[in-house]
C-alpha cells in the first residue's frame, strides 16, 4: 500500500463509499464521507489527501478548492450533474462504475494533489469572498443579527488582507468602522440608521468588490 497517497470519497451513497473502499484499499489509504458542508469538515480531514471524488452536492468542488489544489472527480450517474460539478472546480469527470479506474489511472501516471501555493489564487480568493459577501448581506438584513454581521465583515477584512492590493484594506475599515457606530446608538432610532447603513455598505462592499477583481 502505497502511504503517500490518501484517497477521499465524499458521497451520499454508503454503498458506493464502500464499494470503493473495498476497490482501493488493497493499493491506497481511503476515507469516506457522507456529506461535507462546512470549511470546518474539509480541515478536519484534508491533511494528506491527493485525490478526492465527489457527488452529492454541486457547491462541494468550490469549498473543496479552498483548500486542495489536486484532482478532484465529479462521479455522478449523471452526465448533467457531473457537468455542473466541473463548473465547480472538479478537474475529472466519470461515471460511478468507472470512477475507481480513473482514480487508479491518475495515480499511475503520477497526477497527485501538490500543495497550495503560500498565497492563494486570485481565483480561490474571489469565490471566497463572493461566499462572505453574500453572507454578510443576508445577515446584514436583520438588525438583531449585528453582531454576527460584523464577525462577515471581519472575515471579509481578512480576505482583503491576503489579497493586498494597495489601498483595499483601508478603504474597506472605512465601510466597517461605519457599521461599528451604529453601537452607541440609542434604541430608536437603531432601526432607521441601520437601514441607511446597509444600503451604503452593500453599495460600497460591491464596489470594492468589482474593483478588485472584475477591473
Amino acid at each position: 500500500m502505497n502511504q503517500k497517497l490518501k484517497v477521499w470519497i465524499i458521497d451520499p451513497d454508503i454503498a458506493f463509499q464502500k464499494e470503493c473502499a473495498e476497490k482501493l484499499r488493497p493499493f491506497i489509504p481511503v476515507i469516506t464521507s457522507g456529506m461535507v458542508r462546512t470549511r470546518t469538515d474539509v480541515a478536519e480531514k484534508i491533511s494528506g489527501v491527493t485525490h478526492i471524488v465527489v457527488d452529492g452536492d454541486e457547491r462541494l468542488p468550490k469549498l473543496l478548492r479552498l483548500f486542495f489544489a489536486g484532482p478532484i472527480i465529479a462521479a455522478s450517474s449523471q452526465e448533467e450533474f457531473n457537468e455542473l460539478l466541473m463548473l465547480a472546480g472538479c478537474s475529472h469527470r466519470s461515471s460511478k462504475a468507472k470512477a475507481m479506474d480513473l482514480v487508479l489511472s491518475l495515480v499511475d501516471s503520477g497526477f497527485s494533489n501538490e500543495p497550495l501555493p503560500v498565497k492563494k489564487s486570485f481565483r480561490i480568493l474571489s469565490w471566497e469572498l463572493i461566499e462572505l459577501i453574500v453572507e454578510f448581506l443576508r445577515s446584514a438584513k436583520r438588525p438583531q443579527k449585528i453582531e454576527e454581521t460584523r464577525g462577515f465583515l471581519a472575515e471579509i477584512e481578512r480576505v482583503l488582507r491576503e489579497i493586498n492590493r494597495p489601498g483595499s484594506v483601508t478603504e474597506f475599515k472605512k465601510i466597517k468602522d461605519k457599521l461599528d457606530e451604529l453601537e452607541v446608538c440609542p434604541p430608536d432610532i437603531l432601526s432607521s440608521r441601520y437601514a441607511d447603513c446597509l444600503e451604503d455598505l452593500r453599495e460600497k462592499t460591491l464596489s470594492l468588490y468589482s474593483k478588485i477583481f472584475l477591473s
